[in-house]
């Protein structure tokens, strides 16, 4: 055996086409296979998972999709904030008398929704759109110029006659 005979290398008195010594044993052989009994399949019980996916396959029927299953930041271009402070009560209205047909889907639709005076959250139940992505699309139509607010300011801290109308209110209660 030579130096590196620990790594079955053969000397260079060996022919080529002689196996290798090997210390290992020979494998056994696999026992043999028998047939293995076939069975009926066995019957499926439905679970309750089953069930309510059934349910919910049942009640989308009828409804309508327009194609777009997004994600409502890939609606607004990545954007999570909007430009103009608007809240909840703000009313929308429409300055122009035709939309431009260039818009996106949601920004036509909006603006659309936008000819009757709409506050933001109306817009964002009628469009099925999160809170955050409505006020994004409708401060790029502010920003077009396409639609206007109207409302309460509340940005600032209430005013003395708010508060008053307020205490009067709760006290009719």
């Amino acid at each position: 055996m030579d130096l590196f005979g620990m790594y079955g290398s053969r000397s260079d008195d060996e022919p080529a086409g002689t196996p290798e010594p090997s210390d290992t044993p020979a494998p056994a052989e696999p026992p043999p296979v028998e047939p293995e009994e076939v069975t009926a399949p066995v019957e499926r019980i439905p679970s309750a998972r089953d069930d309510a996916v059934e349910h919910f396959i049942q009640s989308m029927d009828g409804l309508e999709f327009d194609g777009q299953i997004v994600r409502p930041y890939a609606r607004t271009g990545g954007r999570t904030r909007s430009a103009a402070g608007l809240e909840l009560e703000t009313l929308l209205s429409l300055m122009v008398a035709d939309v431009p047909t260039h818009l996106p889907p949601d920004h036509h639709a909006v603006a659309e929704l936008c000819r009757h005076s709409v506050s933001v959250a109306e817009v964002s139940g009628y469009r099925s759109l999160p809170i955050g992505a409505a006020r994004v699309i409708i401060s790029d139509l502010i920003e077009m110029g396409l639609v206007t607010t109207s409302g309460p300011k509340t940005a600032g801290a209430p005013t003395v006659d708010l508060m008053h109308r307020v205490l009067e209110g709760l006290r009719r209660l």
